[in-house]
Formats: structure tokens, C-alpha cells, sequence
């Protein structure tokens, strides 16, 4: 068997999601940011690999914007957390930036809000402050978060051959959905393909649903006794190789929850919380943990 040198660059696929925003008053949270690498050269070294967490869940009956998702990273790749959904005051209405945008807050003054800009998906929706208060989706990955207490935007296919990882319909699995927007009398809206929560409503003291771990989802908007807008949903980071071309080398990784599985003729890390992977010296035996 052929061993490989020391330092020789190698490929692997990549896949780095922020975590998720927070829902706001009644608005959907945004999905963290989505990025891919096909080709990543690694050498042999140790990575540190970052996992973000989705925002934190909001206090009952609050009118605060959500909390932003924390960024996920591995080695170049940064992938920036959702943004939050807008609040109920009039300087905190509108979505907050950030991986995708946060939906506007609710409100029924008769002013417009804006969503949130998403810098590595889409912007959160808009609201136009008509009766029962209506709120902004969550934009997602793949789409823009809806106006006025309807579906967060929709996320991303998993792009790794072999990887289970993600929000599963019909067969597909989904990353960064955003969250769905509510209002405060009537109408909710689902969370996105990829993990976003759905939106609950305000008079029937129904608060929204949290983004789902993992897939980086946006927290639903609601406003309740519970929360006026649920956490968003952690991010993820997964590595991918063919088995074969790392064949001289010893590949580890740490974190109690993260896994190293082989599919077919891949290798797939995934990291479900920080951790580090480690590509070291081999003697042309791979070490499986």
C-alpha cells in the first residue's frame, strides 16, 4: 500500500453551518449561514473545528429582538450565525442581519419593517403592520423568509453523498430553514426545509418552536407566558473524504458527540459540537475510532 508523504496536500468536501437566530415578537429567526467547499486542501496538522449554538431563547412576554446564532468555523471557512427576529419596539422592529436575515417584528401601527440581510442566504421577510400585528419570517438558505405571519424560507439540500445529517423530507436532508413568522391573533407560519421552527400566536398564549439542533434552523417568532421567540437551532460542520487517498494516514477527531463513519467509499466527520480533527502520520493503516 501506498503511503502517503509527510505534508502532502490532500481534498476533502466540507460543509460549515452557522447556528440558527432566535425568533422575536411573533417574527421568525433567521437560519445561520450555509457554506461549501467541494475541494479543501488539508495538510497534516490538527483543526480546530467550531460549532456554533443557535440564539438563545427569548423571555416570556418579551418585546426584545431575538438573539443572533454564534458562527461556526472550520479552517478558512467561517459560516455566520442567523440573524435575530425584530422585536416590538419601534427601535428594534426590524430583522437583524446576519447568516440569514431575521424576520421584521410584529406590529399594527401601520408602519412598514424590514427583514434582516442575510450575507450567506436570504433576507428575513417583511411586515406591513396590518390588523392581528403580523410578523416576518426567517430567511433561509435557499429562499427569503415570508411577509406577514407566513413560512420561514426554505434551507439547503445536504450535499454529502452518504451524510444523514439534517432536517429529512421526503427523502432530502435540509439545512438552515428559517423560522416561521406569527402574529398576535391569528395566522402562523411553518418553519423552512432545514430545521426551522414554526411560529405560534400571541392571544392563544402560544409560543413558537426552536430551531432544530444541528441543522442550523431559526427559531419560530411567537408570544407567550412560555417565550415570545424560541432558540435557534445549532450549527453543524461536516467533513468528507475518500477513505482511499488519506490511505497513509492516521485521521482523529475529539467531541463526545461527533462521529466518524465510513460510506461507501468515504470517510464522513461530522461535528455536532466543537471539537478538533486530526490528520497525523500513518504507516498505511487508517485508524477507525
Amino acid at each position: 500500500m501506498e503511503v502517503v508523504k509527510n505534508n502532502m496536500a490532500l481534498t476533502a468536501k466540507v460543509v460549515v453551518v452557522g447556528g440558527g437566530g432566535a425568533g422575536g415578537l411573533c417574527s421568525g429567526g433567521g437560519a445561520g449561514g450555509y457554506q461549501y467547499n467541494a475541494a479543501l486542501t488539508v495538510t497534516k496538522k490538527t483543526y480546530a473545528v467550531t460549532v456554533g449554538n443557535g440564539g438563545s431563547q427569548n423571555p416570556a412576554s418579551s418585546l426584545n429582538a431575538g438573539d443572533d446564532g454564534d458562527n461556526s468555523v472550520f479552517d478558512t471557512i467561517t459560516a455566520v450565525g442567523g440573524g435575530g427576529g425584530g422585536g416590538g419596539t419601534v427601535g428594534n422592529r426590524n430583522g437583524r442581519n446576519g447568516g440569514c436575515g431575521g424576520g421584521a417584528g410584529a406590529n399594527d401601527g401601520g408602519e412598514g419593517y424590514t427583514g434582516g440581510t442575510g450575507s450567506q442566504g436570504y433576507n428575513g421577510g417583511n411586515t406591513g403592520g396590518t390588523g392581528c400585528s403580523p410578523a416576518g419570517a426567517g430567511g433561509g438558505a435557499g429562499a427569503v423568509g415570508g411577509n406577514d405571519a407566513t413560512a420561514g424560507g426554505v434551507g439547503v439540500a445536504n450535499p454529502i453523498t452518504g451524510s444523514t445529517a439534517g432536517h429529512l423530507v421526503s427523502g432530502t436532508y435540509y439545512f438552515c430553514g428559517g423560522g416561521g413568522g406569527g402574529s398576535w391573533c391569528a395566522g402562523t407560519g411553518a418553519g423552512g426545509y432545514g430545521g426551522g421552527g414554526a411560529s405560534g400566536v400571541g392571544v392563544a398564549n402560544q409560543a413558537g418552536g426552536d430551531g432544530t439542533p444541528n441543522t442550523g434552523g431559526g427559531g419560530g417568532g411567537g408570544y407567550s407566558t412560555a417565550s415570545a421567540g424560541r432558540g435557534g437551532g445549532s450549527g453543524i460542520v461536516i467533513i468528507s473524504y475518500v477513505t482511499a487517498d488519506f490511505g497513509g494516514t492516521i485521521v482523529t477527531i475529539t467531541g463526545a458527540t461527533n462521529t466518524k463513519v465510513v460510506s461507501g467509499t468515504n470517510t464522513i466527520c461530522t461535528f455536532n459540537e466543537s471539537g478538533n480533527f486530526v490528520i497525523s502520520n500513518g504507516s498505511g493503516f487508517f485508524n477507525f475510532l
